[in-house]
């Protein structure tokens, strides 16, 4: 359970990180925030490195149980990845993706709890969900699952990589629901195909 004072600092930090990225805030700029001392901030961490390790393992804790929910709620394999594509664009409409460059660049102990986040529940939803949309017949029964599981996660790197979104001048969250529509409508089924054009659709006049 997190105290109140480390709630506070986490939530501050969260919106300057997100907002602003991480290389250019301060524990000065957090302390602001907060209306704390910088000796209060350092008292509950160390110092910025550890706040950042904190505030990954708080999210990413929280996204794996949005994650989780979603695929025990869904319907279907398809609903599961329409209702994932709304979950990636809330949460990415609230990140400066400058956030993910400072972090693979300037803090790689941190950025290791998002790459294993990847690679075992993110990894672990796609192979799930390919084996559900195959026995649903709404994916191909010829596809290669551990393949393709591998190829999400590469695009997923692809898409956190600012030289491909900024170069172009893409929109960081269009560029993450284009290769999901990409990848989902190259594994589909003519079955599956018609639901996620219908799902899709529905979705996007809500």
């Amino acid at each position: 359970m997190i105290s109140e004072t480390k709630n506070r600092i986490l939530n501050a930090a969260r919106d300057q990180f997100y907002h602003y990225g991480v290389k250019r805030i301060t524990m000065d700029d957090i302390a602001r925030t907060t209306g704390m001392s910088k000796k209060t901030i350092y008292q509950e961490y160390a110092d910025k490195n550890a706040l950042l390790i904190e505030l990954a393992k708080n999210d990413l804790a929280n996204h794996t149980k949005q994650i989780q929910a979603i695929e025990k709620g869904a319907i279907n394999a398809v609903d599961e990845i329409v209702q994932t594509m709304k979950f990636m664009s809330e949460t990415f409409s609230h990140i400066n993706p400058v956030m993910f460059y400072d972090l693979q660049r300037y803090y790689g102990d941190v950025w290791k709890h998002y790459e294993n986040f990847k690679s075992k529940c993110v990894a672990d939803t796609v192979y799930k969900n390919l084996q559900r949309g195959i026995k649903e017949e709404l994916y191909r029964n010829d596809i290669n699952i551990k393949i393709l599981t591998q190829l999400r996660i590469m695009e997923m790197d692809i898409a956190l990589n600012p030289d491909f979104y900024q170069q172009h001048k893409f929109d960081f969250i269009k560029v993450q629901l284009e290769l999901v529509r990409h990848f989902v409508y190259g594994i589909a089924t003519l079955k599956g195909h018609k639901l996620i054009s219908k799902m899709l659709n529905i979705r996007e006049e809500e």
